[in-house]
């Protein structure tokens, strides 16, 4: 081929690669069953440990799932 057969087709558009639209994942589902087993204290223990409650609201919590299931 020659330099006359060779045709520039450049129609001056520059590509730019799409970034993925991001969003937050979901925070974490934590369910409590009520057993016959574990003691209300040790419930209100993990839930001030592992979930930064207060103790007034971690009974709360154990007190609803104790109640209503």
């Amino acid at each position: 081929m020659s330099d006359r057969e060779q045709i520039s087709h450049d129609d001056g558009l520059a590509l730019e690669e799409a970034s993925p639209k991001l969003k937050r994942p979901p925070l974490y589902k934590v369910i409590i069953l009520n057993d016959d087993y574990t003691p209300m204290e040790f419930v209100v223990q993990v839930l001030e440990t592992f979930f930064n409650m207060d103790r007034e609201k971690a009974t709360r919590v154990m007190l609803h799932v104790h109640t209503r299931g």
